[in-house]
C-alpha cells in the first residue's frame, strides 16, 4: 500500500549559481507518490526534467546546488536530465521517465489537461533587475543591438522565430501580442519559424541567421553572459507566473516509493 502523501505542499527554495545569479527561488510541482519501474534497493536516481529554455551548460550548473541538496535531503540520488524539446519532456512526465520537472505556465496547463494526477506545490521567485523578488518574468522580442531595428514597424518583413509551440514567453503570449493588433505573423513578417529553444534562438540572433525572436528575460540575462550585450528587447508583454517541477505517473511494477515535498523546505534553504 502506498504511504498517504499530501496533494499539495507550497514550497520556495534558493538556488544559487554564479551563472544564474538572478534566479533566487525555485517553484516545485510534483506527483505526491511515484512509482519506480526498479527495484528500490537499486537506487536509481529520481530523474529531475528541465525543458530547452536557455543554453543546456547554464542550466547544468544552475540547478547542480538543488540536485545535490535534494539528493541529500530524500536520502535518493537526484540527476538532472535536459529535454530536447519541451514536447518530449511532457511525454516523459507522462510516461512516468522522468518524476520531477521544471515546467512553464502553458507547458503545466498542458501537462496537467494530460496527466491530471500532476500537482502544483510552489511558485517560483525570482530577482528582478531591481533586486526585489518577483513571482513572475516577462516576454520581448529580442533583436541585435547592431541591427537597424529600432521600433516594433521595423520588425515587418523579417526573419521571426517562436522558441516551440509549448512556450509561454516564446509562443502563446506573443501569438496573443500580434491577434490584439491584428498581425498575422505568418504574412507580416518574411519568414517565421521555431528555433526550438530559447538559447537557440539568442544564439541565432547573435549569428544573424534570426532577426527577431520571441524569448523572455531570464534566457536574455543568461545570452548576454554568453554573447555579450548584443541584444536589445522590444516592450516586454504580460508577466508571466513562474515556472515549476512536476512528476509523472506511476510506471508498471516495482515498488512505489512516496517522495515527502516536507523534506526539501529546511536545512538552510529558504521558505
Amino acid at each position: 500500500m502506498s504511504p498517504d502523501c499530501s496533494v499539495m505542499y507550497n514550497v520556495s527554495l534558493s538556488i544559487f549559481s554564479s551563472l544564474l545569479q538572478r534566479l533566487a527561488l525555485l517553484s516545485v510541482l510534483m506527483l505526491p507518490c511515484v512509482a519506480m519501474a526498479v527495484q528500490q534497493s537499486q537506487q536509481p536516481p529520481y530523474l529531475f526534467g528541465v525543458p530547452p529554455i536557455y543554453d543546456e551548460q547554464v542550466i547544468q550548473q544552475g540547478f547542480e546546488p538543488m540536485m545535490t541538496y535534494l539528493s541529500e535531503a530524500l536520502d535518493h540520488p537526484v540527476k538532472l536530465q535536459v529535454s530536447e524539446s519541451y514536447e518530449i519532456l511532457r511525454q516523459n512526465l507522462g510516461q512516468g521517465k522522468v518524476h520531477f520537472a521544471l515546467l512553464g505556465p502553458n507547458l503545466y496547463v498542458e501537462t496537467k489537461t494530460s496527466y491530471p494526477e500532476l500537482h502544483y506545490l510552489a511558485t517560483a521567485q525570482q530577482t528582478g533587475e531591481g533586486g526585489t523578488p518577483r513571482s513572475w518574468y516577462y516576454s520581448h522580442l529580442l533583436t541585435h543591438r547592431d541591427s537597424d531595428l529600432r521600433q516594433f514597424s521595423d520588425l515587418q518583413g523579417k526573419r521571426f522565430a517562436y522558441a516551440s509551440q509549448h512556450s509561454t514567453s516564446g509562443y502563446r503570449f506573443p501569438r496573443y501580442y500580434f491577434h490584439q493588433r491584428g498581425i498575422d505573423p505568418q504574412q507580416w513578417f518574411g519568414a517565421v519559424s521555431f528555433s526550438g529553444g530559447h538559447s537557440r534562438s539568442t544564439d541565432q540572433l547573435a549569428e544573424r541567421t534570426l532577426d527577431v525572436a520571441a524569448s523572455y528575460d531570464v534566457n536574455l540575462w543568461a545570452a548576454e553572459k554568453k554573447h555579450g550585450k548584443n541584444f536589445s528587447h522590444h516592450r516586454p508583454y504580460w508577466p508571466h507566473s513562474q515556472f515549476g517541477a512536476g512528476g509523472g505517473p506511476s510506471g508498471s511494477g516495482g515498488s512505489t516509493l512516496c517522495i515527502d515535498p516536507g523534506a526539501i523546505v529546511d536545512a538552510g534553504l529558504t521558505a
